[in-house]
């Protein structure tokens, strides 16, 4: 898209290229599906933490046992072998509560993803979780045309 071009044309491309994506899709400019995404990517990230957890404690728990084992001690005499397998009830809980995790963020993303693609080609990576894209995709459907932002909303310049 030109940058030469007033924020008006350019929002009006802007939502033109995402009418035309909605047409195959998800609409990249749906607030409510935006809304919806990024809560679920959030979602998705904390329950990743938590995954992340539960294999520490696993890891930390048998690697204690193996230790107390080359020691001479007694490796299941300690409330290790509870926390390892509290740990692993834990991450399977986890695993599958994440999976529940609608689906529909992934298309959301990749909907996005395209529109990003078409509308800032030379934007380089960034934070896409953010509130900038949601702050841009709320302005987009309230319809007022301020200020286009010259990248993609929580990329870098």
């Amino acid at each position: 898209m030109p940058d030469t071009s007033s924020d008006s044309e350019r929002w009006a491309q802007a939502r033109a290229v995402a009418a035309e994506l909605a047409e195959s899709g998800v609409d990249p400019l749906d607030a409510a599906a935006a809304t919806a995404a990024r809560v679920a990517l959030q979602r998705r990230f904390l329950l990743d933490l938590l995954v992340i957890f539960g294999v520490v404690a696993v890891v930390a728990a048998v690697g204690l046992m193996v230790y107390r084992a080359f020691a001479g001690n007694d490796p299941l005499g300690g409330r290790e072998i509870w926390i390892a397998s509290a740990a692993l009830a834990f991450v399977l809980i986890v695993v599958v509560v994440r999976s529940l995790v609608p689906r529909s963020a992934a298309a959301y993303e990749e909907a996005w993803a395209r529109f990003r693609d078409r509308v800032w080609p030379d934007s380089s990576k960034g934070d896409d979780l953010g509130s900038a894209r949601l702050a841009f995709v709320l302005a987009a459907a309230s319809g007022q045309d301020g200020a286009f932002p010259s990248v993609a909303p929580g990329r870098k310049a």
